[in-house]
């Protein structure tokens, strides 16, 4: 237990000094760990191995963060609706934002970043809660701009079909489950098997046998 925490220390001494030095450069074959420490320290990696550095400015704060699945980018909420993109270095590859809402009759966020297994689509949420009650969320995909695929009532975080094809996600206010294909050609289908859902959903890319 000792140790865990002198290792928390290190990590926050180490993020609090900012460190960009030969010291804070990760090693390219190992795994990175991104975490955020708290206000004023932002977002900061790891690879477990003694090196431990920024990958923003201290005053840039983020949440639900997602790596790619190659690791080539991280995503993350920088702002109530924006997304800004890195690479493992903390360079930026761009943003993504929407209109915000004017906070006194509506307000926008977005959530529920899912990325495709090829890594070159992301998909997520916009929900926009209204004043005088009620919420309406949009099923976005953003292979280059953004394009909604669904507009209903509170959405689930997508997941994404093995083959990046399809996307499956809830909605609370049918009680349903939906798959769409990413392409929009087709409408949501609900599968048979779930008659009402308001949860999570995961995508297995391999049956088990249930013998």
């Amino acid at each position: 237990m000792r140790a865990l925490r002198v290792a928390a220390a290190t990590l926050v001494a180490v993020a609090a000094a900012g460190s960009t030095g030969a010291g804070a450069t990760p090693r390219t074959d190992a795994p990175l760990l991104s975490f955020d420490l708290g206000p004023n320290f932002g977002l900061c990696a790891t690879d477990l191995q003694g090196h431990t550095f920024r990958l923003t400015g201290p005053l840039q704060s983020g949440a639900y963060g997602s790596w790619s699945p190659d690791g080539s980018q991280f995503v993350f909420k920088s702002g109530q609706s924006k997304l800004s993109f890195i690479d493992a270095e903390g360079i930026g590859r761009g943003s993504l934002s929407w209109p915000a809402g004017d906070g006194e009759h509506n307000s926008t966020s977005v959530s529920g970043m899912a990325w495709s297994s090829d890594s070159r689509t992301l998909a997520g949420v916009l929900t926009t809660s209204y004043k005088y009650g009620g919420v309406a969320s949009q099923l976005w995909v953003n292979p280059a701009t953004s394009r909604t695929l669904y507009s209903g009532g509170l959405i689930s975080r997508p997941s994404w079909s093995p083959d990046g094809t399809r996307i499956a996600f809830s909605d609370w206010t049918t009680r349903k489950a939906y798959v769409i294909d990413i392409d929009g050609r087709n409408l949501p289908t609900s599968p048979s098997g779930l008659p009402t859902a308001n949860g999570w959903l995961s995508w297995c890319s391999t049956p088990t046998d249930a013998t």
